[in-house]
């Protein structure tokens, strides 16, 4: 199905919950204890009281309303399961399971991010995930606020729409849920293949397919990713797509990926070569694919 932009403006504007800023603050302040007011009001960008931070012109005024939410949101790292979970249920509360086993998986995940980020992980340093975990749940909370009362299926189909510059956030969301298994977690499985086959009628291909597919502990997940960079060799677009996310990967996943690369000799292609130094920090030049290479082989 083809939708025009204002097709898509109109059919997501349709889908908001009515209300919906109104009903997570009642929920914030009528089902949450004291302590945890606060952190879920800097979630829907507001100040401990539930105000709303307008930005203003003011050089001292401004800089400070910012540091306090942030600091209001950085509770959340502290809290108990429980207590998150708790916030997540006010402000979402369809997704607060899938919010809270996303919260978790990030000790699976490389701990650096941004353009910089390395595939190195520290499972054992939970005190290392703190910033990324915060930074992820800025970015994805307020695209599932407005959309209160709807299951994470719909998200999956139309996230491509709904964050089209970033839907990375959310394939650590589907990945969280596949991992969980259950009826919904295969839904999300085989709606995110469908996405990667260009098979499902609303859902478009995107980061979030190629993070959900390569995070889960799921093979023939995996299997899809790699045969859709090999048919990528020279589709700049999708194997860029496919190369941006192979670093947050299950490590087995990620090992099969470095073995994909020798094994089908994909390091004549620049993109793969800068991208595989990116991931393991090694710092060599484009024209270093050879000791590249000898440097993959002893490790794969």
């Amino acid at each position: 199905m083809v939708l025009s932009r204002e097709d898509v403006r109109d059919r997501l504007k349709s889908e908001e919950t009515a209300n919906w800023l109104e009903l997570s603050l009642a929920a914030i302040e009528n089902e949450l204890p004291a302590p945890l007011r606060s952190p879920a009001y800097a979630l829907l960008n507001r100040d401990e009281h539930g105000k709303e931070l307008k930005q203003i012109y003011d050089a001292t005024e401004w800089p400070r309303q910012l540091k306090e939410r942030e600091k209001q949101m950085a509770i959340l790292a502290d809290l108990s399961s429980k207590e998150r979970y708790a916030i997540f249920v006010a402000v979402v509360p369809r997704l607060a399971t899938h919010l809270e086993a996303a919260w978790q998986l990030f000790e699976q995940l490389p701990y650096q991010f941004l353009a910089h980020r390395r595939a190195f992980r520290a499972p054992a340093q939970t005190r290392a995930y703190r910033e990324k975990r915060l930074v992820w749940l800025r970015n994805i909370i307020l695209q599932l606020a407005p959309y209160r009362e709807k299951e994470l299926a719909w998200f999956a189909a139309w996230v491509a729409y709904l964050a089209p510059y970033n839907t990375q956030p959310f394939g650590i969301l589907f990945a969280a849920t596949i991992d969980a298994g259950g009826s919904e977690g295969e839904e999300i499985f085989q709606l995110l293949l469908a996405c990667a086959r260009g098979e499902h009628e609303i859902g478009r291909m995107g980061r979030h397919v190629t993070t959900g597919l390569l995070v889960a502990d799921r093979q023939d997940g995996w299997t899809l990713v790699e045969h859709l960079l090999l048919a990528a060799q020279r589709e700049e677009g999708l194997r860029q797509v496919i190369l941006e996310t192979v670093d947050e990967a299950h490590p087995q996943a990620f090992r099969r990926m470095l073995k994909l690369i020798l094994e089908h000799n994909l390091l004549r292609f620049s993109a793969i070569v800068r991208a595989v130094d990116v991931w393991l920090g090694f710092d060599r030049d484009v024209s270093d694919a050879d000791d590249l290479r000898r440097a993959l082989s002893a490790r794969c």
